[in-house]
């Protein structure tokens, strides 16, 4: 993940569905970084923190995650498929549904300084 496994960037959610007794406890590092994120949910860790003891199961948030404005500029006139996190802090940028324009690039690359 982006910042190498260290549970800073939160990249590496996963939602657990099933074995949450089977995993590490959250750690102050992990939990800071959680309460970060816009998509987090009940059962969000960080799979570079969480130990795995047995058996779990997780599933992918709903989101794609970047770094640059850029790296969706090319959707221009289409609608997000899937919320558009910040990678790093795990902001909502552009939310599921909503038409990505020239305006929305532009303001991201405001919020973002880009």
């Amino acid at each position: 993940m982006l910042c190498g496994g260290k549970g800073l960037c939160a990249t590496c959610q996963v939602v657990v569905t099933s074995g949450h007794q089977n995993l590490s406890p959250i750690g102050e590092k992990e939990e800071a970084a959680l309460k970060r994120l816009a998509s987090r949910s009940p059962g969000s860790r960080l799979s570079c923190q969480a130990r795995v003891l047995g058996d779990v199961t997780v599933k992918m948030p709903d989101s794609d995650y970047i770094t640059h404005v850029d790296e969706i500029e090319a959707r221009i006139g289409t609608r997000a498929p899937r919320d558009i996190m910040h990678s790093e802090d795990g902001r909502l940028l552009v939310r599921s549904g909503q038409l990505i324009t020239k305006y929305v690039i532009t303001q991201l690359r405001k919020s973002l300084n880009q």
